[in-house]
């Protein structure tokens, strides 16, 4: 039972003890991805990604680096 409530997307979990641990040795989990691929900006623009991996403590995640004069005062990314 708590199996079924811990891992509520696996289905069919047995409820006798030897047959749960041979359950969770064979699982395999599917792994999901996508291909991220990183472009230049255009000219005269800044570009500022974020991964969106913050699990509740967002702060400051930028490095801006100043080129050619340039004033970043106002930037925020």
């Amino acid at each position: 039972m708590l199996a079924n409530v811990t891992y509520p997307r696996l289905k069919d979990i047995p409820i006798n003890w030897p047959q749960m641990v041979q359950y969770f040795e064979e699982y395999m989990r599917v792994l999901h991805f996508r291909l991220v691929k990183w472009e230049f900006p255009p000219q005269g623009w800044f570009k500022c990604n974020s991964d969106g991996a913050s699990k509740g403590n967002p702060g400051p995640s930028s490095l801006v680096d100043a080129h050619f004069g340039m004033d970043l005062s106002d930037l925020f990314c």
